[in-house]
């Protein structure tokens, strides 16, 4: 059975880390030395390049404007668990509150990827790195998601 402690609130910022860094940048990088790879052994040709790099280009802007420096009017800096099944996202000009945890959402050791729905079905995907909040509110999060107790 849980303790009180996970039925309190929870509440935290969002921050960036060198973790959540490698995520969002290993896989941009790797995409776009193999396209560079295969086109400099004729294996892709220029329109396939260019178009790969631009698709790359426009990824690692979006997610790095989303996840990284929270500058998109849709980043979610800030996240508040009012009670087992409301949640409310600090975005940088607005809150939106009575969300819940979708079961798409997915937790690990490292990651969190946390998948919040409103009463409309718009979805608010928000990734927290174990290094990016403090131990004990990752440690609940995940204990949370993992058993549905935030759903």
């Amino acid at each position: 059975m849980f303790d009180n402690k996970f039925l309190q609130s929870l509440s935290f910022d969002i921050k960036l880390t060198k973790n959540k860094l490698l995520l969002v940048a290993f896989p941009h990088i790797f995409i776009s030395l193999l396209s560079t790879l295969l086109f400099a052994f004729d294996y892709l040709q220029l329109p396939f390049f260019l178009l790969a790099t631009i698709v790359v280009t426009i990824s690692l802007v979006y997610f790095t404007r989303m996840h990284l420096i929270f500058s998109s009017s849709n980043s979610v800096y800030r996240l508040h668990r009012k009670t087992n099944d409301n949640w409310s996202l600090g975005f940088k000009t607005k809150t939106i509150d009575n969300l819940v945890i979708s079961d798409t959402s997915f937790s690990s050791n490292f990651l969190i990827i946390c998948n919040f729905t409103d009463s409309l079905g718009q979805n608010f995907p928000v990734i927290i790195t174990a290094d990016s909040i403090d131990t004990d509110a990752f440690r609940r999060l995940k204990v949370l998601i993992k058993t549905r107790k935030g759903i």
